[in-house]
């Protein structure tokens, strides 16, 4: 090769290397990570993304075509020779610290390069000088709404001002008056009334309203619509009333029923001084937790709370005895069971009776009324044959208890 040609090739590389040098240069540098410190501020993160967005939508430069935001990133895109390259530049808050890195790039960086580098700086130079001052305001403007809010909310959920008389009524007159004077202090004790709040006659759980995302919305509302005070927001958004519910309907041997059975509410303007609950119907559970009946042979008990051994018979005699049935009797109605349990001299066995639980409360007609309980027992004495009963009742009234 003559050295005419070298030097051609040479000088070629040289003017080819400084080609790509030139357009390297002309490159736009990879944006670099940069760590933004923020004031220390007490809010949930959710609401402090919350505020980020916002702080990025609001400083976010108009007329800048050729970037656009969505969520926290800033993105771009250029057809170039029918591709179409994008980059992402995203800002994530943690802590006090705001970092802006570059979130991706694709296509052809050369031809592109260009159309992106201006706008992306003049953007972020905007947001990043921007934004600190920008996000502490709206950080300590929430902080404050948050603070009379909850005053509020707590002020009024926990006021005297919304105490309501229960006046308990037995139209029945069959309840003694010490059993009255229970149910009625239980009825009025304050845990039957409690204050509800409302949005658009929805009601709202109290835990509810005191969540920070709740608190947010209703400060975003609050500053778009330029109220004068916080609680004349509070007022105007959330309506307060006053429900009664769940009055007694079980108490001790009673079971009551009432007028009346709906749950009572009414807005806090219109809350009466008292509200009577009438009594229309009492019953009474007449049935002895224990029933007890001897002879001068056996001894019976029946323990009519249990439904398992709830049974012990008591052998006195010698002798061999067979216990044939059990009966049990409550208010006219007869239970009875076979058994057939063969009990040696003074022997003590257990057995099973299931005494009917479903209907033992009695409708009550005065105070004074009675309902025969009692037991019979059919045994036989083996060495005999002889079959002997064993029957006793007893009339009770609600005072035997």
């Amino acid at each position: 090769m003559s050295r005419s040609i070298v030097i051609s090739i040479l000088v070629s590389f040289v003017f080819m290397f400084a080609g790509c040098t030139k357009i390297l240069l002309l490159l736009p540098k990879r944006p670099a990570v940069k760590n933004i410190s923020v004031n220390h501020v007490s809010v949930n993160q959710n609401i402090k993304e919350l505020i980020l967005k916002e702080v990025l939508r609001e400083s976010f430069p108009s007329g800048l075509n050729t970037w656009y935001l969505s969520g926290n990133c800033l993105i771009t895109y250029h057809k170039v020779n029918n591709n179409t390259p994008t980059l992402t530049y995203c800002y994530k808050l943690s802590g006090n610290t705001l970092t802006a890195s570059y979130g991706g790039f694709i296509g052809d960086s050369q031809n592109f390069a260009n159309s992106w580098i201006v706008p992306l700086n003049k953007a972020r130079n905007k947001i990043e000088k921007e934004f600190n001052q920008k996000y502490t305001k709206k950080v300590n403007d929430f902080v404050k709404f948050r603070k009379e809010y909850l005053n509020i909310l707590y002020k009024e959920h926990s006021s005297n001002r919304y105490k309501l008389l229960i006046e308990t009524l037995d139209t029945t007159k069959t309840l003694p008056a010490n059993i009255l004077k229970s149910i009625q202090s239980t009825n009025n004790n304050k845990w039957n009334t409690s204050l509800v709040f409302s949005e658009y006659g929805i009601p709202i759980r109290f835990n509810k309203l005191e969540q920070d995302s709740v608190i947010w919305n209703y400060y975003k509302q609050f500053s778009n619509n330029q109220y004068e005070s916080v609680d004349k927001f509070f007022k105007d958004q959330l309506s307060l009333s006053v429900v009664y519910q769940n009055p007694v309907t079980n108490y001790k041997r009673y079971q009551f029923s009432y007028v009346d059975k709906n749950k009572k509410s009414w807005d806090i303007e219109h809350l009466p001084k008292k509200y009577t609950l009438k009594i229309n119907k009492v019953s009474f559970n007449f049935m002895p937790k224990e029933i007890n009946t001897a002879d001068y042979n056996i001894a019976v008990s029946i323990d009519t709370s249990s439904s398992g051994n709830n049974v012990t018979i008591h052998n006195g005699l010698k002798k061999f005895i067979t216990i044939n049935t059990i009966s049990v009797y409550y208010n006219g109605q007869i239970e009875s069971q076979e058994i057939h349990l063969k009990i040696p001299p003074f022997g003590i066995f257990k057995t099973s009776f299931n005494v009917n639980n479903s209907n033992k409360y009695i409708d009550l007609k005065s105070k004074n009324q009675k309902v025969e309980v009692g037991t019979a027992i059919e045994y036989t004495i083996i060495d005999t044959g002889a079959k002997k009963s064993l029957f006793e009742t007893k009339q009770l009234s609600q005072f035997d208890f």
